[in-house]
């Protein structure tokens, strides 16, 4: 699990390269590519979370306090997940909608 933070720093680093070296010459192309490198950092963000769940939320003692509870910590977890889907499917989504729009070439 240390290296997941330093694979996603990698991947954003390539999608800001991505958009530096984009193609305009053939932008579906870039499109693709961009589309390809956030699904890679939703991958490695579902798989930490998943082990997160699986193995970090167990030993969390359960508390009086709900805000130290394993509930709590299950739900905040699942809420992120679910954000980082939406953000994941509307990048997907505008970037189909652009990739579309462009001129044939």
């Amino acid at each position: 699990m240390a290296i997941s933070p330093q694979r996603v720093a990698d991947e954003l680093a390539k999608i800001v390269q991505t958009f530096r070296d984009a193609d305009r010459t053939y932008p579906g192309a870039t499109f693709r590519r961009l589309v390809e490198q956030v699904q890679v950092i939703e991958t490695h963000f579902k798989e930490v979370l998943l082990l997160i769940l699986l193995h970090f939320i167990p030993i969390v003692p359960e508390a009086d306090n709900e805000f130290l509870s394993q509930n709590y910590f299950k739900t905040c977890l699942t809420t992120w997940k679910t954000l980082l889907t939406i953000a994941i499917t509307n990048f997907v989504d505008a970037a189909e909608v652009h990739k579309e729009a462009l001129p044939p070439t």
